[in-house]
């Protein structure tokens, strides 16, 4: 009794293991693929210097579906704080070029960052500053934010 009672547990475990492996594998895999190079793009963006009377108040990042098709989006945010003008702040950031997420023959090798006044919390002496980096990709396989 014992022993049928052993093979129908591990027989059970197969016939319920087998199926959950072959469906949550092909699923984890991509999802985790895309969120490596979503921290890999996004660090780009976060490791490269402040501009000066700059502080980092937060970062943020994102992967998402911009509509139709088989594609992602990547897209990495600094919320700064800064007693610069927009201008200095665009300035800054417009002579940097980030690589993008994927190399492609098609496009360019490169990104620049936008730069926009977060209007919500600016006072006279301090504003906020939202620095965006944003790129797509199309190699999404089984990821279901990218479908």
């Amino acid at each position: 009794m014992r022993q049928h009672l052993k093979t129908f547990s591990l027989i059970l475990c197969f016939v319920i293991g087998i199926p959950i492996v072959c469906c949550v594998i092909p699923m984890t895999i991509p999802i985790a693929i895309n969120q490596w190079t979503l921290w890999r793009f996004a660090n780009n963006l976060f490791e490269y210097p402040l501009p000066p009377n700059t502080a980092l108040v937060e970062k943020r990042i994102e992967l998402s579906h911009p509509g139709n098709g088989n594609t992602c989006l990547y897209q990495a945010e600094l919320i700064l704080s800064s007693t610069s003008s927009l201008e200095t702040i665009k300035s800054y950031y417009a002579k940097v070029e980030f690589p993008r997420v994927v190399d492609s023959p098609y496009t360019s090798k490169s990104i620049t960052a936008w730069v926009k006044l977060d209007n919500s919390t600016a006072t006279a002496l301090e504003k906020r500053f939202i620095v965006e980096l944003e790129d797509s990709g199309s190699d999404v396989t089984l990821d279901i934010r990218c479908h």
